[in-house]
């Protein structure tokens, strides 16, 4: 009966499909964290001092949430609801809002302390390899905590849901890689070629992330 049930909740996962989740997951890292780096970068002009760090790292975590996080949740559900009609936009959103909200806020951590304590001047910068590095470990590690609300929400609905946790894991490393090597390359720019360049980079994120947990979802969806 518990078969039944989840086979009648959930229809195959589609090539066609596949390419709007593409799209969606692209477009929603443009306003997610596109929102988020325009106003991160409105903070930085106004919250100068050491002391104010701690604000600057709130805000930010709230933009992530409230951009990035519900910009995710809304265009993902657009797509899996043709796959998956009994999934709940409402708890789907808060599942997605929270992952964001937590993965923002130990993102976020490292650089608010290191900017308590010490001059920015003071802090010698790791080499390019160091970063990416660090970038590949940080999606490894925050994904899963991306994917694991939406886990919990998937469940009821697929047998194969835990497959998902790892599967933002995967995506969101190389994710953050594109991430920090296109901020590099984007901050050599100025003017509109710096605008573009981190639109760019937010697109080619969500689309890489995209193409891997999607492909997940034929696996997850189809068995």
């Amino acid at each position: 009966m518990a078969v039944q049930s989840l086979t009648s909740s959930k229809m195959p996962w589609t090539v066609k499909t596949y390419r709007y989740w593409l799209g969606a997951n692209a477009l929603a890292e443009i306003i997610g964290l596109g929102g988020t780096a325009f106003v991160g970068y409105f903070l930085f002009a106004r919250l100068t001092e050491p002391s104010e760090s701690l604000l600057f790292s709130l805000l930010i975590i709230l933009s992530g949430i409230l951009l990035e996080g519900v910009a995710v949740a809304l265009l993902q559900w657009s797509v899996l609801r043709t796959v998956l009609p009994k999934l709940r936009l409402r708890l789907w959103v808060l599942a997605t809002s929270i992952g964001a909200g937590i993965a923002w806020t130990l993102g976020m951590i490292p650089s608010t302390l290191m900017n308590s304590v010490a001059e920015p001047s003071s802090i010698e910068e790791p080499s390019k390899f160091i970063v990416l590095l660090l970038a590949f470990a940080m999606g490894l590690i925050l994904g899963p905590v991306l994917g694991l609300p939406q886990y919990f929400v998937l469940k009821p609905l697929t047998r194969r849901a835990g497959w998902w946790v790892g599967a933002n894991s995967l995506a969101w490393a190389l994710g953050m890689l594109v991430i920090f090597a296109g901020i590099d390359l984007a901050l050599q720019t100025s003017g509109l070629a710096l605008f573009g360049s981190l639109i760019l980079t937010f697109g080619l994120c969500g689309l890489i992330v995209a193409t891997i947990h999607g492909l997940f979802l034929f696996f997850i969806l189809n068995m």
